[in-house]
């Protein structure tokens, strides 16, 4: 092979691999994942996604002076939806982000760096994102909702994968728990842990862009830190 056709053949990789490191730096708008002490360390600036000044507002995450909800009486079917996947872009700390599509969302820009996975008392959205994109799923709910439900639908969140996080959220009393992946949720509105388990089964970890199962820098009022369940990369999803 003479030495132009390699420099022709060189160059004809470059230009077959470079758009892909293009597009693939570009999904994030340029900033890279992780803590960094320029852009976000996980805890300068924390209050930023708050929407408060010093701490949370305690209704985001206390039934605070409000009738903790009762279970319905008769068990309704719970509503399963997938949404445009909408870019997974890095944000500052210096910057708020906010959202306007559905509620909960289900994908979007996010903080770069991203939480520990298992329970918190409260952990905003802008952070639970980047977990979702890491094929997490996050389980969300009414700060009122029914102990008993709560319970189950905790210990479903631990059983079935170490890649979760649990958190309260404002969700509505007729749908006080939900469970989020990207790009999808299922709104439930009395737990039934097979309905569950079906779900994650199906949108689990595989509907992700990416999958990162090492914990996050952010910590931030963890509450309960996730074990292993089938593995460190949850081969398994809600194991028998």
């Amino acid at each position: 092979m003479t030495r132009l056709m390699i420099v022709v053949a060189i160059f004809g990789l470059f230009l077959l691999y470079t758009p892909l490191a293009v597009v693939a730096a570009d999904m994030h708008g340029g900033v890279t994942m992780g803590a960094s002490s320029v852009c976000d360390n996980g805890t300068f600036n924390i209050q930023l996604d708050w929407g408060e000044t010093v701490i949370p507002d305690l209704k985001k995450f206390m039934c605070y002076g409000t009738a903790r909800l009762r279970a319905p009486a008769i068990k309704t079917k719970s509503v399963e939806a997938c949404f445009k996947l909408r870019d997974p872009l890095h944000i500052c700390m210096n910057k708020a982000i906010t959202y306007s599509q559905e509620d909960p969302p289900t994908s979007g820009p996010h903080r770069p760096a991203w939480p520990k996975y298992g329970e918190y008392y409260y952990l905003p959205t802008q952070r639970w994102l980047h977990s979702l994109e890491h094929g997490a799923a996050v389980f969300l709910y009414n700060p009122c909702a029914d102990t008993a439900q709560l319970t189950q639908f905790t210990s479903v969140a631990r059983s079935c994968l170490r890649r979760h996080i649990i958190t309260p959220y404002a969700l509505p009393p007729e749908t006080p728990f939900a469970v989020v992946t990207w790009g999808c949720r299922l709104m439930i509105s009395s737990v039934d842990a097979n309905e569950i388990r079906s779900y994650l089964r199906k949108h689990a970890i595989k509907d992700a862009p990416e999958k990162v199962s090492a914990d996050g820098q952010y910590s931030f009022w963890l509450r309960q830190a996730a074990t292993i369940v089938s593995d460190i990369n949850d081969a398994v999803i809600c194991p028998p």
